[in-house]
């Protein structure tokens, strides 16, 4: 991960994942009428057209078994020099943190064939696999001389990952029910791989592969620099935000049909004035869908 593309292959991955959450949360709740005793989270998802395929589980396998490869292959499991002093540290510690997220993976999938495996396992795994990740970032800036806006790049995301780690043992303690815990489970992907990409942006050039050079634009220990960090990170929530309140408003008018006549009644009521053959047509429409609502 110590380039930008590195880190922009994560946030992608994170990015993709909490969209894939979003979409399967709000698409069940409100397949569920938006009735919260119907209503359950999952804490992955099969493939939509066909649910008996764990589409998710095989994605993250395949995705993080590739990132742990490349990181045996980049370090060649050379963590101590001839002189027995330590080196590749960096590549040691994303091993230790991929593998957890792999192992999460392979249980989450013996909970999807029903191994003998205790209930919840699963959520346990998840939750340990990005607290260790929050921990790993702050230690990684937190030894040595590290740069403001190193630090704050790297420190600032574990607060979203708390919300993330705790909304998973929450699911799991309230037997997946309510749909606040998986949506801020969800939101927090989202968040963090749009920052995983901000974090590669300032720390490495981004205009060759795999740019692992450090750029040059960024002046690292800058305080201009350092406080514009937070701003970034407010930025970040408030757009993540608006795309969950999209995706929200786009999938219920899919998936919830009387939403659809709502809009084309509001539309009828507020709509420029039309010719009396146009006037019919549309009364004709509205009456076939009252229609179909009496035997709904």
């Amino acid at each position: 991960m110590g380039a930008f593309w590195g880190h922009a292959d994560m946030g992608i991955f994170f990015m993709a994942l909490g969209l894939w959450w979003l979409y399967n949360i709000f698409r069940d709740y409100f397949m569920s009428g938006c009735d919260l005793n119907i209503f359950r989270s999952r804490i992955s998802y099969g493939l939509p057209c066909k649910p008996r395929i764990p589409i998710e589980i095989i994605m993250k396998l395949l995705f993080i078994g590739g990132v742990i490869l490349f990181e045996f292959s980049t370090s060649g499991l050379h963590f101590i020099s001839k002189d027995g002093n330590f080196r590749n540290i960096i590549y040691l510690q994303h091993l230790t943190m991929f593998g957890i997220f792999f192992i999460h993976a392979l249980v989450d999938l013996m909970e999807w064939i029903d191994a003998p495996v205790p209930r919840g396992s699963a959520a346990l795994t998840g939750a340990f696999a990005f607290g260790w990740t929050a921990l790993s970032m702050y230690y990684h800036v937190k030894v040595g001389n590290r740069e403001q806006v190193d630090v704050l790049l790297h420190t600032m995301p574990n607060y979203v990952i708390y919300m993330l780690l705790a909304s998973f043992l929450y699911e799991h303690y309230h037997g997946y029910k309510g749909i606040l815990a998986p949506t801020v489970r969800a939101f927090s992907s989202l968040f963090l791989g749009t920052w995983f990409i901000q974090e590669g942006w300032v720390l490495f050039v981004h205009d060759r592969f795999p740019g692992g050079e450090k750029n040059p634009e960024w002046d690292l220990a800058d305080e201009r620099n350092a406080h514009f960090i937070p701003v970034a990170f407010g930025c970040h929530l408030l757009v993540d935000f608006i795309i969950v309140a999209i995706l929200y408003v786009v999938l219920y008018f899919v998936y919830i049909p009387k939403s659809r006549l709502a809009c084309l009644r509001l539309w009828q009521k507020w709509r420029p004035l039309k010719t009396s053959d146009e006037d019919e047509n549309e009364c004709l429409l509205l009456g076939n869908d009252d229609k179909e609502d009496m035997f709904v």
